[in-house]
């Protein structure tokens, strides 16, 4: 049997409509993880080829789901890309559709990357010396601390002005985090090839 993406896009001469439904299915791949297709994208797919719009959305996510692999698995050539698809996919479909991707694949990789979930990005930092004064009846306190800034960014955009993290560190503080850095430094140096 043939999947719906095929009996759907064969039926088009059109390349607009075969890097539209692409795009589509990037989008559906990278906002929902291949399981949501926006209803407008739907019609619009079933009003170009005049299906229905259930055998419209399957097709989509089919798509998706082939966009979602080759995103994580980077293939180097148009001949990689050919093999995502089934063998009785019609080679005419296989070229456009490969085509089409190669074409957006590093732009989708990149934009994939920067929506993907991770932790915050060290943008800078900034740092200065305070003394910290108190007194009690007996003695008067004078302790030097580091107050230390550090901006964090959610995503490495530009636009992405980050958060500022305000930490303040006794010397022995500072100690113990400079040799835990010292130690992540040698691991990381240690690794490297």
């Amino acid at each position: 049997y043939r999947t719906k993406m095929v009996d759907i896009l064969i039926q088009t001469k059109s390349k607009d409509t075969i890097i539209c439904t692409c795009q589509q299915a990037y989008l559906s791949a990278v906002q929902s993880n291949g399981e949501f297709v926006p209803e407008h994208a739907v019609k619009w797919l079933a009003g170009e080829l005049r299906t229905e719009t259930k055998e419209s959305r399957q097709a989509i996510l089919e798509l998706a789901k082939i966009i979602k692999e080759i995103l994580g698995d980077n293939p180097q050539d148009l001949q990689a890309l050919i093999g995502y698809f089934r063998e009785d996919t019609p080679d005419n479909l296989k070229a456009a559709l490969s085509k089409t991707i190669g074409q957006n694949l590093s732009t989708w990789q990149q934009e994939a990357a920067n929506h993907q979930v991770s932790l915050p990005k060290l943008k800078g930092f900034d740092w200065r010396i305070d003394i910290k004064s108190g007194s009690d009846t007996v003695t008067r306190l004078q302790v030097p601390t580091c107050l230390l800034e550090l901006k964090a960014s959610k995503s490495e955009l530009v636009s992405d002005q980050g958060k500022l993290h305000n930490l303040e560190m006794t010397k022995e503080n500072l100690d113990t985090m400079l040799l835990g850095l010292n130690k992540i430094r040698e691991q990381l140096s240690s690794l490297r090839t």
